[in-house]
């Protein structure tokens, strides 16, 4: 089994790539979803009391996600959401690894693709066998957040508490330029697949 990482800046098209992957066949391991699973583990949600009262919790005592990224992703406070990253960031590798390490052992499971928006500052594209970057331009980027609802100073906050874009381009083996139409970028991705398939 080789396992994928796609990695870009936000709104560069990773999550169109991804799914194009997967309707070849790979499957998708979500980041988000083991995340979102961490904050029901009663040690975690310990964690988040013990740093921020009850405020990120709701009536039924689950973790509010909404309330805690108000907090986390303040841009005047980057320390909240390291705090956070501390808490969680451990436990979801080691949830990350635990699933790669049971699908590489699972029939009919060739090519896994790590679906983690922060998968390089995290550190968790050390789990990856090629890590693909997809390039979009800050234009392209832009335009498709403001649909999404965003402002331009909002894609920068987020943006700049990620990894790098340059750093992403280094570390990555392979590009798909997502600049072009969409049939341009359906093509990249067949080539891709071709590529994964005469190195696995």
């Amino acid at each position: 089994m080789i396992v994928i990482g796609v990695v870009g800046g936000i709104a560069s098209g990773k999550s169109f790539v991804t799914q194009q992957l997967k309707s070849h066949g790979a499957v998708v391991l979500d980041a988000d979803r083991i995340g979102h699973e961490v904050l029901l583990r009663d040690s975690v949600k310990q964690a988040l009391r013990d740093e921020w009262g009850n405020a990120v919790f709701d009536i039924a005592g689950e973790v509010d996600r909404r309330r805690l990224a108000e907090i986390v992703f303040d841009p005047n406070q980057p320390q909240q959401l390291k705090k956070l990253e501390q808490i969680t960031h451990p436990i979801i590798a080691a949830q990350l690894q635990q699933e790669i390490d049971r699908l590489a052992t699972s029939e009919g499971v060739d090519v896994l693709v790590l679906d983690a928006p922060i998968m390089v500052k995290a550190g968790w594209h050390v789990l990856c066998d090629l890590i693909v970057f997809v390039e979009a331009s800050l234009e392209q980027r832009l335009a498709r957040v403001v649909e999404r609802g965003w402002s331009e100073e909002m894609l920068h906050n987020r943006e700049a508490m990620q990894a790098g874009i340059d750093h992403k381009r280094q570390i990555s083996k392979h590009l798909i330029e997502n600049n072009g139409t969409l049939e341009d970028a359906i093509q990249q991705v067949n080539e891709l697949w071709d590529h994964i398939q005469a190195i696995r």
